[in-house]
C-alpha cells in the first residue's frame, strides 16, 4: 500500500497565513492551526493540508486507510470529523459536534480531541 508523507506544521501555518491574507474568511483556520502548531500536542499530530481542510494523523507517513481527524471551517463554525482507520467508506465517517469559533469551551474541546 502506498504511503504519503505528511506536511510540516510550518508549511500548514504558512499556507493558511497566505490564504487568510487573501480572504479573511480563513482567519479562524489560521488561528486554529497556529494554536495547534504551538501546542504541546503538535509533536504527536501529523498534518496534511487538503485544500482548506487540515487532516491530522498519528504518523509521519500515512496510507489511505489510516485513521484521521479532519478540521474544517464551514459556515462560520469549526467542524471536526473522524474517519476510522479500517475503511474509506464515507458511510462510516462520524461528524463530531460543530464548534463555534471564538468560544473558550471550544478550544478546550479541541485540546481534548488532540490529546
Amino acid at each position: 500500500m502506498k504511503e504519503y508523507p505528511t506536511h510540516s506544521w510550518e508549511y500548514v501555518v504558512a499556507a493558511f497565513d497566505e490564504t487568510a491574507a487573501a480572504n479573511n474568511y480563513f482567519a479562524p483556520m489560521l488561528a486554529a492551526v497556529e494554536q495547534l502548531a504551538a501546542s504541546p500536542y503538535a509533536d504527536g499530530l501529523y498534518p496534511i493540508l487538503s485544500m482548506h481542510t487540515v487532516r491530522l494523523y498519528q504518523n509521519e507517513r500515512v496510507t489511505e486507510i489510516d485513521e484521521e481527524l479532519r478540521l474544517d471551517f464551514e459556515d462560520g463554525q469549526f467542524v471536526v470529523r473522524h474517519r476510522s482507520g479500517f475503511t474509506g467508506d464515507p458511510r462510516f465517517v462520524s461528524e463530531l459536534e460543530a464548534m463555534s469559533s471564538g468560544a473558550s469551551r471550544n478550544r478546550d474541546r479541541l485540546r481534548l480531541w488532540c490529546s
